[in-house]
């Protein structure tokens, strides 16, 4: 019969020192919380459109995988004196926030200095 015998690992320290700040996806770049991620398509372009409903402008952010109400939150104060919290909406089937409004080329400045 085999034993196993408990062992200390001098690469991971005991369970009970670890923050959750310390894990994988919870640090802040440049003030966007790295809890999402926006990959770009097989071109290099971010997913970011226009689209037209009822003749009124709207910008898509397409392919989010992650936590897209914090990526909404981020660019609701990024974009604090061109929107209103009312603007944005989080389609969570599809993975995209879609905003009131045509603001492609902030949001794509803003993401391209993130990704």
């Amino acid at each position: 019969m085999l034993s196993f015998r408990r062992f200390k690992s001098s690469v991971f320290g005991d369970i009970k020192t670890i923050n959750y700040k310390d894990l994988l996806g919870y640090h802040q770049v440049g003030g966007l919380s790295k809890t999402y991620f926006v990959p770009r398509t097989s071109k290099g372009n971010l997913p970011v459109y226009k689209d037209y409903k009822r003749k009124v402008p709207y910008t898509e952010i397409r392919r989010v995988s992650g936590d897209l109400t914090s990526l909404r939150n981020d660019l609701q104060e990024a974009l604090k004196g061109q929107t209103n919290k009312n603007d944005y909406k989080c389609v969570i089937q599809s993975q995209k926030v879609i905003i009131k409004g045509n603001h492609v080329e902030a949001v794509t400045k803003l993401l391209a200095e993130k990704f």
